[in-house]
């Protein structure tokens, strides 16, 4: 019965406030909060990302991401199109997105690049997953089918050779959702806002450390921040570790496995009192980069 109430109030809250999924290999792939990315390289890429989070749970979340990427579309001038397929029990929330990224350099050391994003949502609710204990409930009399939204976002990101600074908001207009025949039913798409941070330390030819760290703030809940700590091993081996404040503790291991190709494991452990019903999360990841001549920065963000 505990498990079903926990499924029911993770069910009211995205239901009431639509949140962005938080990936924990976030400094592998900022290009998934921040438009601002897409530029920041100049050779194309792919990314694939998945999520399962609260493995003990049945219907508990779970996020597939998508993207590609062409930095130099014109001069300058980088474009990224995005696919973000979201479920969490009855609900399945789908976001197709195209980022616009423009260059703009500071000095030989710096450089800046501005990002919009354009977005459409389509939101789908199917109650008849659910065991429902009154089905007489008007709550739960209705699918809901194919609610579409428009949204848009930006970024900035400023990065030298081996440190970087962002701030965006993916999703600045917060959209309420109705059902076409009934209030009863409520999402709202919130805003979100987040900074990064990361840089690279060499503390020798064949290791190199990269803190970094993401704070994410969301109209009418407490901030979220992460603090990570990735090595670098021979630029090929990646080991690091990642603590989500007051939420989850997580291993990160990646292994390049060419010089085009990233990919990346992370396992999250909980550490709040819903542990033991939640379960832990888990992530993987896959970068793949069409490399050019000339590289602008390097492959560590």
């Amino acid at each position: 019965m505990f498990r079903y109430t926990i499924i029911f109030i993770l069910f009211s809250l995205t239901t009431s406030a639509q949140q962005e999924g938080l990936f924990t290999q976030y400094m592998f792939n900022p290009s998934i909060i921040n438009p601002a990315y897409v530029v920041t390289k100049n050779a194309p890429s792919i990314y694939i990302q998945q999520r399962n989070q609260w493995g003990n749970l049945e219907g508990s979340p779970n996020t597939s991401f998508f993207s590609y990427q062409h930095p130099s579309l014109f001069q300058n001038l980088g474009i990224g199109i995005n696919i973000v397929s979201d479920n969490i029990g009855p609900v399945t929330d789908f976001s197709s997105s195209v980022d616009f990224s423009s260059l703009i350099r500071i000095s030989e050391r710096w450089n800046t690049s501005l990002g919009i994003k354009l977005a459409y949502n389509v939101l789908n609710v199917n109650f008849d997953l659910l065991n429902i204990y009154n089905p007489s409930d008007p709550f739960f009399s209705k699918n809901i089918r194919n609610l579409s939204s428009l949204n848009f976002g930006f970024g900035v990101f400023v990065f030298s050779e081996k440190t970087y600074f962002g701030f965006s908001s993916p999703s600045v207009v917060r959209q309420n959702h109705f059902d076409d025949d009934s209030i009863v039913f409520n999402a709202s798409d919130e805003q979100h806002y987040y900074l990064t941070a990361g840089h690279v330390v060499n503390l020798s030819n064949t290791v190199k450390l990269k803190p970094s760290t993401i704070l994410r703030y969301v109209d009418n809940l407490p901030i979220q921040m992460d603090v990570s700590l990735n090595t670098f091993l021979h630029d090929k081996i990646i080991l690091g570790v990642s603590y989500r404040l007051k939420s989850s503790i997580s291993a990160i291991a990646g292994f390049y496995v060419s010089d085009s190709m990233l990919i990346g494991y992370s396992h999250d452990s909980e550490t709040n009192r819903l542990r033991d019903f939640t379960g832990n999360s888990s992530e993987f990841f896959v970068r793949w980069e069409f490399k050019t001549n000339e590289i602008i920065n390097p492959r560590f963000f």
